[in-house]
């Protein structure tokens, strides 16, 4: 056989030497027919039929070719053809020149063939799917014929999946020179055919829509031209096939490898009949390349079957599967024909990016700046503007509005060796009520920190220190005065800020801080000092005055001070009020072993009332020092709550002040009841039992309490309600 189409290739290489291959091969084919006719007996008929076959499949095979015929070469094999090829040669000599090549080099038609077969499943499982049937003959050129090779059209089918466009009212075919030669039949199939795979695909996959599907179909240009309409049912096949690859359903349809397709379809999705001859042309063809089965419509069944039992003699070992069909759907019935297969969740969340990359894209996009937004607005936090102050790890801690710490400063110097827990201990105890405050004093926008420091020790009282809000000191004013006793002038031990106190105390408007200070002799001195850091005004007590705030005066004349502690000897309570204009003194002292500043007029506060100290605090108390503080205040009068007790519960290492006397007065500080808290109720009554006491608690015992509260004249405590003469003459 290879003998006989050689002598072909000779006699037309010499009646036409500048013969290109595709005209080789049917030139060829014309040349055998003249043989034949003028040499009847020369070849039998059988072999006559089977050189024109291959004839006949060559020719078609080269015209899928682009002057390239070594494309499916290893790399090491194309660059050893390219170095035996001369340059300059034409298609003709180079198509020569391969074939030669393939016969001389190691480059087994297996390798070709898989690679062939990858290419395809490549192809057909990507957004370019191909609708050329393959086919490779094998003997007659020594692997040469190994391109897809098509029966009809090679061509190329591309789906474009975008659901936010839909896609035209008709798809889109362009065919290349096919147009040139019956145009309107091919357009006519490709329509038919893609109505076929939609209204399948509309069945298989779910979910599916049309307008999410613009199809497009391309052919490449050839040498000849081409008609007929047995690709319909191939390309209806590989549509669907296509369809449910990039749907997102859970599944989709492959066609499985080494099937091969021929038949026309209509838009019902009837698999119609093509000629005869036609088929039988591509079952000789089929019989000498690596495929598997045909499917083809059911009506060529038994002819297909006579072809194949024919040449059976010629190829025994050749089993070729023939799959006959009525109607498209019977195709994805077959699973040696289609496979299907599962995608899995990766892959659909793939293809699902892909079909709405734009509105996940913007969608993302919107999140990420969400979440920068987000995270700038809550986690990064750019208030340096200070809101509060506490003690923490015995330091004080600034924080803004947020609780995002700004900045540290230390309560003591280094030498005054409290423990760190020294300074919360004390704010539980109620000693050291607020020694810090936060406030805009100049009304710039920015607020200040004022802190109280203990940042000395023998001798040397503290200093109440002004910051800005990044931490650097404004000013600082040093607090404190000598005393003396009857012996020697000595200054006692340092004053201790108590308590900051910052506001307006006049109509002016102007941030004014009151710092109230006392040392361990129970010296207590309250300044007035503006927001540059300079005093205005003093008050001396002898005691300690641990609260401090500013309430409306009841006569809508101004302000007035309300000052809570201790007297000097610390075994009552005292309230002390200050009209702000009359800050000035010296309270009266009451043991006569505790002395201030001689020399210094007497005070004139508005109101000084002192408190009885109860029994309870005697008996259950661990804190000596029941100070008051003002609980409440309204229209009718204000209501002062006097810590009796300081009860330690178990296991907790502090003491919390439990017991509570709350005295209401007048806004003219007329006494009007008292009541005890439930807690001290309770401790009453145990008091009792163990016999602390005998006097019951009731009306008896409270109209008791009340001939204990005193009141300052000016002169002697007393106990009936009046204001300080010395107040009222300062008035004058």
């Amino acid at each position: 056989m290879r003998e006989v189409i050689s002598l072909l290739f000779g006699i037309v290489d010499r009646i036409n030497p500048a013969c290109t291959p595709p005209t080789l091969f049917d030139s060829a084919s014309e040349q055998l027919t003249w043989i034949v006719s003028k040499y009847p007996g020369l070849f039998d008929s059988d072999e006559i039929d089977e050189v024109q076959a291959r004839l006949r499949f060559a020719s078609n095979t080269v015209y899928a070719y682009t002057g390239e015929p070594h494309h499916h070469l290893s790399k090491e094999h194309r660059e050893e053809f390219e170095k035996t090829s001369q340059p300059g040669s034409t298609e003709r000599e180079r198509l020569a020149e391969f074939i030669h090549f393939l016969e001389a080099s190691d480059q087994s038609e297996a390798e070709v063939f898989q690679k062939v077969a990858d290419e395809w499943d490549a192809i057909n499982q990507s957004n370019i799917g191909a609708i050329v049937i393959p086919l490779v003959e094998q003997d007659l050129t020594q692997g040469l014929l190994h391109k897809f090779v098509p029966f009809v059209v090679p061509a190329t089918l591309q789906i474009q999946v975008d659901s936010s466009t839909p896609a035209p009212e008709t798809d889109q075919f362009n065919l290349g020179n096919i147009a040139q030669h019956d145009s309107a039949v091919i357009l006519d199939e490709l329509q038919e055919g893609t109505n076929a795979a939609r209204s399948l695909s509309s069945i298989l996959i779910r979910p599916f829509k049309r307008h999410n599907y613009a199809i497009t179909l391309s052919v490449r240009e050839l040498g000849v031209q081409y008609t007929g309409k047995s690709f319909g049912l191939g390309f209806a096949v590989n549509l669907v096939s296509l369809l449910s690859y990039h749907s997102m359903d859970r599944r989709y349809y492959k066609i499985e490898s080494g099937t091969v397709f021929t038949g026309r379809t209509n838009s019902q999705g009837d698999v119609l009949p093509v000629d005869d001859e036609h088929v039988r042309t591509k079952l000789q063809g089929l019989i000498y390349s690596p495929y598997k089965r045909l499917v083809l419509p059911w009506e060529h069944e038994r002819s297909a079957y006579a072809v194949i039992e024919s040449m059976h003699e010629k190829s025994p070992d050749r089993n070729l599967e023939i799959i006959p069909v009525k109607q498209l759907g019977d195709v994805f019935d077959r699973r040696q024909v289609i496979a299907v297969r599962r995608f899995s969740a990766w892959k659909r969340g793939i293809k699902f990016y892909r079909r709405h990359q734009s509105v996940i894209t913007l969608g993302l996009l919107g999140i990420v700046i969400s979440l920068i937004g987000a995270y700038i607005l809550f986690v990064v936090d750019f208030d340096t503007n200070p809101h509060k102050v506490v003690v923490e790890r015995g330091v004080y801690v600034v924080k803004n509005k947020r609780g995002t710490e700004l900045w540290t400063k230390e309560i003591e110097h280094p030498t005054y060796n409290f423990s760190p827990s020294y300074w919360e201990e004390q704010i539980l105890y109620g000693t050291m009520w607020k020694r810090y405050a936060v406030a805009d004093l100049d009304n710039d926008g920015s607020n200040e920190v004022l802190l109280g420091h203990a940042f000395s020790y023998h001798g040397y009282s503290d200093s109440i220190y002004c910051y800005n809000a990044d931490g650097s000191r404004r000013w600082a004013q040093p607090v404190g005065i000598p005393t003396v006793t009857n012996e020697n002038d000595y200054r006692q031990s340092p004053f201790r800020v108590q308590t900051i106190w910052v506001g307006v105390l006049d109509s002016t408007g102007a941030q004014r801080i009151i710092v109230s200070c006392c040392t361990d002799f129970y010296s207590n001195v309250v300044y007035i000092i503006d927001n540059e850091g300079n005093k205005l005004a003093d008050y001396l007590h002898p005691g300690s005055l641990v609260w401090a705030t500013v309430i409306p005066a009841p006569d809508s004349s101004g302000y007035e001070i309300v000052l809570c502690g201790a007297h000097n000897g610390y075994r009552q309570p005292v309230v002390v009020v200050l009209d702000p204009k009359y800050v000035s003194g010296t309270a009266p002292e009451q043991e006569s072993h505790r002395f201030l500043q001689p020399k210094r007029p007497p005070a004139a506060e508005k109101y000084y009332i002192r408190f009885p100290r109860t029994q309870i605090n005697d008996i259950y108390g661990v804190n000596p020092l029941p100070y008051p503080n003002l609980a409440s205040m309204g229209p009718m009068g204000r209501v002062f709550n006097v810590n009796e007790a300081a009860l330690e519960p178990p296991d907790s290492g502090l003491a919390i002040p439990t017991a509570h006397v709350f005295y209401e007065f007048t806004n003219d500080m007329k006494l009007l009841s008292i009541q005890t808290s439930s807690t001290y109720d309770k401790l009453y009554r145990a008091a009792m039992k163990s016999g602390f006491t005998s006097r019951q608690l009731g009306k008896t015992y409270f109209d008791s309490l009340k001939t204990h509260v005193e009141w300052w004249d000016g002169e002697k405590f007393i106990n009936t309600p009046t204001m300080n003469k010395r107040y009222l003459e300062a008035k004058e």
